[in-house]
């Protein structure tokens, strides 16, 4: 299984508060459900990101249906990114030339 990293922004100047925000949690792990995959993490930050959303799945593909998919339903942007676990890290590059 491959991971991604969302970095999500609201796209309004009035974000959406308390049981709002909770929605978007839920909205996210509906969408995996509908698009395969799962959401390892789901975190409301105070910085750049609004909130930060760890994804696994079988590829990119899937991955990017997943957070486009909550981009439409939420009115969200969210930019995604690989991400590698720290033993992933260390085979790739014990295997580069």
């Amino acid at each position: 299984m491959s991971s991604y990293i969302g970095l999500l922004q609201y796209k309004n100047a009035q974000a959406p508060a308390g049981e709002g925000e909770l929605a978007i949690g839920k909205a996210a792990r509906a969408a995996a459900e509908r698009n395969g995959g799962r959401f390892l993490s789901i975190f409301w930050t105070a910085g750049d990101a609004d909130m930060v959303l760890t994804f696994e799945g079988r590829n990119e593909d899937q991955a990017t249906r997943t957070f486009r998919a909550l981009e439409e339903d939420q009115g969200v942007t969210i930019r995604v990114m690989p991400a590698l676990s720290e033993g992933e890290k260390e085979r790739a590059v014990q295997s580069a030339p």
